[in-house]
């Protein structure tokens, strides 16, 4: 994946964050939906990987 994408995982995780511990909260449609667009396409690239050996 594109650093920005990691980016963009991180940027989401930190308002996460502010939300959980400061209360800090607003509702951003757009983001929600890039956040699952995104999230869908790195689960894809796991499986991609196939099952792991032991």
């Amino acid at each position: 994946m594109p650093v920005a994408k990691w980016r963009f995982l991180d940027d989401c995780h930190q308002k996460r964050s502010r939300a959980l511990y400061d209360g800090d909260y607003e509702e951003d449609e757009p983001l929600i939906r890039e956040l699952i667009a995104v999230a869908k396409e790195l689960q894809a690239a796991v499986e991609a990987l196939g099952p792991v050996e032991a």
